[in-house]
């Protein structure tokens, strides 16, 4: 892992000093505190109470995960020489103050169920200023490469998952076809997804849908798929 120096000892980004010479910003080799999650590609993560937050994702069936904290980790550790794809339901906190690295054990709500393993999963956090400190984590591919439509939420207090979409007491019957990589907002309450494609066919979505939070149901707000939009996109708010 490395970090790039940013700023002053005064908070001064290094880019609006006044200077002939352009001053650029280095990077460090860095270490870091706590058990490291594997390697992974396709994983949720987002920002909450400093800290990012990541789930999921998938990686090469691991034979050596690497040591807890190592000065200047292996990457990536050792693996067979044809490893197979796993997919992933763990879930890791990171302080990016103290460079650490944290396993959060979570558990399930009243059913006990913990949201199945999975990548290519949209995953955002509520706003500091929510009532509820929660993330939220929807659909992606699961095992057998099958797409996912599910809706989940953690609590990052108590650590306790629950499945909050269609079939886990949704008022509406509607809903977004399963998918992956698909891009999702908070917003005054909403969850706004757009986007995605699916797994087996290759059809890509260019929806838009919202689920309100207070009565966890989903609408549709535009909906469409095409052959050749709404497949990699990325979201901001």
């Amino acid at each position: 892992m490395s970090r790039q120096e940013c700023c002053t000892d005064i908070g001064q980004p290094l880019d609006m000093i006044a200077s002939d010479t352009p001053l650029t910003a280095p990077f460090f080799r860095q270490g870091f505190q706590g058990a490291a999650p594997l390697p992974r590609a396709e994983h949720g993560a987002c920002g909450l109470n400093g800290e990012m937050w990541m789930f999921g994702g998938v990686t090469p069936s691991p034979i050596n995960p690497p040591p807890a904290s190592p000065p200047n980790p292996p990457y990536p550790p050792t693996a067979s020489a044809t490893p197979s794809p796993v997919y992933l339901n763990d879930l890791y906190a990171f302080d990016p103050v103290q460079i650490k690295w944290r396993e959060v054990t979570a558990r399930g709500g009243r059913s006990g169920t913990l949201p199945p393993r999975r990548s290519g999963h949209t995953m955002v956090c509520s706003p500091s200023s929510a009532d509820s400190p929660y993330l939220y984590v929807y659909g992606g591919r699961g095992d057998g490469d099958r797409a996912l439509g599910d809706l989940w939420r953690l609590h990052t207090g108590t650590y306790v998952w629950e499945e909050i979409g269609q079939g886990a007491g949704g008022v509406s019957s509607m809903a977004p076809i399963p998918r992956q990589y698909a891009s999702m907002v908070y917003v005054n309450n909403l969850l706004v997804l757009y986007g995605g494609m699916d797994p087996a066919s290759s059809i890509l979505y260019d929806d838009l849908w919202a689920y309100t939070l207070p009565n966890k149901g989903w609408q549709p707000l535009a909906t469409a798929q095409s052959q050749n939009d709404g497949n990699i996109h990325t979201e901001f708010t």
